[in-house]
């Protein structure tokens, strides 16, 4: 790579530093403890066969990267939509660390603290960058639709990081899933929001507006289990 600014040559790294944080701490989240592989492999590599290293460890390792990430990562590419930035790797600390803070928080772990005060400090820094805003355009019913129903999210200011689609290169079919399957809104995306309660916002487990889970016919299918709510 003669000839690349070394600023440049950060850049990538810090793309890569990202992706790692990433991919182990989708790891944690299903496994906990965990191999770390910090070489490259081959297929007669020993590492191949460790032993899983401690959560703590891996947990340690994944805030690390994700700060070298921050530090390498350009403020915004200049020229290149949906490319990672400091932005959208300070958005995934903020939500790293607040998983894990909480966690460690409610098993009785260590460092909780540490966690915490970084997914505070990240957050901080990510709201200073000054780029992004809850998008309205002063239709309040229809803003929030608008979120998931765009075909392009490019100009959305609301938006830190997103998988553009475009027909027949890169799709998905979710909508076919839905409808066949027969199901709607799963009961940890309901979960993902708070019940307005007495003038209160309240988690779905503290509200008596939530009608717990039912079991009902949908479209003719086959009972499916649904979220109902009032």
């Amino acid at each position: 790579m003669e000839g690349i600014p070394q600023e440049e040559k950060n850049y990538y790294a810090g793309e890569a530093y990202f992706f790692r944080a990433w991919f182990y701490y989708d790891k944690v989240q299903k496994y906990g403890d965990v191999p770390w592989i910090n070489a490259p492999l081959n297929t007669d590599s020993e590492e191949l066969y460790k032993a899983r290293d401690k959560r703590e460890v891996i947990m340690d390792s994944i805030l690390n990267d994700i700060d070298r990430a921050i530090d390498y990562l350009p403020v915004k590419w200049s020229d290149k939509e949906g490319r990672v930035d400091q932005g959208v790797a300070l958005a995934l600390k903020s939500r790293m660390c607040l998983y894990e803070g909480t966690y460690r928080t409610y098993h009785g772990m260590s460092d909780s603290r540490k966690f915490l005060e970084a997914c505070v400090d990240a957050s901080e820094k990510l709201i200073a960058l000054n780029r992004y805003d809850i998008y309205t355009t002063g239709n309040p019913e229809k803003d929030y639709a608008t979120l998931f129903i765009s075909e392009d999210l490019g100009d959305n200011e609301e938006i830190i990081f997103y998988r553009k689609y475009t027909t027949g290169i890169l799709g998905h079919r979710l909508c076919g899933y839905l409808v066949q399957s027969g199901t709607g809104a799963t009961r940890d995306f309901v979960e993902d929001f708070l019940c307005l309660e007495n003038g209160k916002a309240l988690p779905l487990q503290l509200t008596q507006r939530y009608q717990n889970d039912e079991y009902e016919p949908v479209g003719g299918l086959s009972a499916k289990k649904r979220v109902q709510r009032s």
